[in-house]
């Protein structure tokens, strides 16, 4: 169907009558800003959580694949034209169905749809992947980047609480950036045409963990403070990333993907990249990105379902593998924890940031509002967060 967005809702609730669907698929076709908002049509498109910006046939779109409860589906939305574009097929991923079938029909549907349609007029915004940074209390947002391509993966302040790692693919292939808290100074650590990603500091601040795919598939690496001396430390035919410093230093927590269902396993090695343990160990379960508690006592993941990312939550497990304990687990999908030195846990759910407890106590909302705001990262002294965010920025 291809339509305005009214149009796809009141049609929806038409041929389905509440009859066909699960109660919350049907409550957010119907609801026309929700099913508008699946593909970002109010600013920009969520990231992170296979959402896409890009173009079709030289019109601008975001693209959305799932977000309906029992159905596959896949989304798109023009702004400039201000057409949606909607397509449910019976089958989920769940169900091992294959979603690029629903979006070829999404595509086809749209293009028939555009050629309907006048060119639109020339844009004055333009979304903008950047890093951000805002108090505790969700007051004093500051914008620390600025570039028309993406600063994005989860940002690590230095022990110092002076500088920032990000992630950016303004040289063509995503790299490490360090800057100063303010945003200056912003400089490639990794320089290479691999793709290397999510950085973690060392507890002294004198060396990074980071994964990189230069060998062919992700690996961990190490390297100094100053993107000198890169030294890989695993080795294997998987996927190994996300690695996170223990507070003492003696461990790197990582997450291992092995076979083809998408799950990935917590493991823990040594700086060095000797004495790798397995933590967990559950085929239909995804653990992602890892966070120690400032007693190094416990980590906190994101897991979920490998096939289907968005119903994600947080979980907690003892440093041995042991005492699994669900941190939350709200309906929109709980991503990206990072614990603070108070031992407040932020998190992205619904794409705005919120802080909450261990035991699930002293919930707290940071931001709100229309952009999304993803990977949270606590600064030492945990009086600010910094975050990617996605929002409307004037062209030109």
């Amino acid at each position: 169907m291809a339509s305005s967005a009214g149009n796809v809702a009141l049609w929806t609730h038409a041929v389905f009558d509440g009859t066909l669907l699960d109660p919350n698929a049907l409550s957010t076709i119907t609801d026309t800003a929700k099913l508008r908002g699946l593909a970002g049509s109010y600013e920009c498109t969520p990231i992170g959580i296979a959402f896409g910006v890009g173009s079709l046939d030289g019109r601008e779109v975001r693209l959305a694949n799932g977000g309906i409860p029992g159905f596959g589906s896949a989304l798109a939305y023009f702004p400039r034209e201000g057409l949606t574009v909607v397509v449910l097929g019976n089958l989920t991923p769940l169900d091992g169905h294959d979603p690029t079938r629903i979006q070829d029909v999404r595509d086809a549907l749209a293009r028939t749809a555009l050629a309907h349609l006048p060119p639109p007029p020339p844009a004055t915004e333009a979304c903008n992947v950047d890093v951000y940074s805002v108090g505790a209390d969700g007051s004093g947002l500051q914008r620390l980047t600025s570039h028309p391509l993406v600063d994005a993966s989860q940002a690590a302040w230095s022990p110092d609480g002076r500088r920032i790692l990000f992630g950016s693919n303004r040289d063509g292939d995503f790299e490490v950036y360090v800057m100063d808290v303010d945003g200056s100074n912003q400089t490639n650590l990794t320089r290479d045409p691999a793709s290397d990603d999510s950085a973690s500091w060392s507890p002294d601040g004198t060396s990074i963990a980071f994964a990189s795919d230069r060998d062919g598939d992700y690996e961990i690496y190490v390297m100094n403070a100053d993107g000198s001396e890169a030294r890989q430390l695993t080795m294997n035919d998987v996927e190994d990333a996300s690695p996170a410093w223990s507070p003492d230093g003696t461990r790197i927590g990582f997450t291992r993907g092995e076979g083809g269902s998408g799950s990935r396993d917590l493991y823990l090695m040594s700086p060095d990249g000797s004495s790798v343990a397995r933590l967990t160990s559950e085929g239909d379960i995804a653990w992602w990105p890892p966070t120690w508690s400032p007693d190094g006592t416990r980590i906190a993941c994101e897991t979920g379902n490998p096939r289907y990312p968005y119903n994600g939550q947080i979980d907690a497990i003892e440093a041995d593998g042991s005492g699994r304990v669900t941190v939350v687990a709200d309906p929109a999908g709980d991503h990206h924890p990072a614990w603070g030195q108070d031992g407040r846990i932020a998190f992205t759910s619904d794409g705005d940031i919120f802080a909450i407890r261990l035991d699930g106590s002293e919930r707290v909302r940071i931001t709100s509002g229309w952009p999304q705001d993803l990977a949270p990262a606590w600064s030492p002294d945990v009086t600010r967060i910094a975050f990617s965010s996605e929002r409307l920025e004037p062209v030109g």
